[in-house]
């Protein structure tokens, strides 16, 4: 396993540190960049004595598979955003351009196979990585981890009153894109009969809507 120290918007007002995880390989290997969750976060995601992304990416590399984790904008550049009468911090510029560039950099590594790079999301990185693969990704596929069904607005809205059937996350881990569309399988507190149906019911076109209304119409 090789470990590198690299830079990501390196020409950038907002240089990030990064560590790239490389297996030994002969060949391109595929590759994943990490996207954090809400919060300011370091390259592994640190929450106290835990480094999510630090032991995905050593795990990752021992199946052959690369990866790009660095530290979210906020975590180092926190009090230069604030102080930047230019930058309005959004979700674009503290995560999606971010994880954009770090995926530029991933493809044009040598070692890298470019048509194999994908994108492994945490919580707010979740919900984000269908947007970051449209604005600039292009990813193979998704890896989406803790990623919320609905709104935002819907989450902490029910969570308020503790119904759980439209507070739960969900992993759903994506398989490279058929036409457009992304497939994959899901894990979570509920069973796999449940899962299916809040699947079923979420992807309809009117249903994060009709859970919101709903909510402000009986909120008990």
């Amino acid at each position: 396993m090789i470990l590198e120290d690299v830079i990501v918007c390196a020409d950038s007002k907002y240089p990030l540190n990064g560590i790239l995880t490389i297996p030994e390989s002969d060949v391109p290997v595929p590759a994943v960049v990490f996207v954090h969750g809400s919060g300011a976060s370091d390259k592994d995601e640190k929450i106290g004595g835990l480094t999510p992304f630090k032991d995905l990416a050593e795990g990752l590399a021992e199946f052959g598979i690369a990866s790009l984790r660095y530290d979210k904008r906020s975590f180092a550049h926190g009090f230069k955003m604030v102080r930047d009468k230019n930058l309005e911090v959004t979700v674009k510029s503290e995560t999606i351009d971010d994880a954009i560039a770090a995926s530029e950099l991933l493809k044009k590594d040598s070692r890298i196979d470019a048509e194999n790079v994908f994108v492994i999301g945490h919580s707010m990185g979740a919900m984000l990585a269908p947007r970051i693969d449209a604005e600039g990704g292009n990813y193979k596929g998704l890896i989406l981890m803790a990623g919320l069904i609905g709104f935002m607005g819907a989450f902490i809205y029910t969570g308020l009153f503790h119904k759980p059937q439209y507070t739960s996350t969900v992993t759903f881990a994506v398989s490279p894109k058929n036409n457009g569309s992304y497939v994959g399988f899901y894990t979570s507190l509920h069973t796999a009969t449940e899962m299916a149906e809040v699947f079923k019911e979420v992807f309809s076109s009117d249903v994060l809507a009709r859970m919101v209304r709903e909510e402000l119409e009986d909120p008990n």
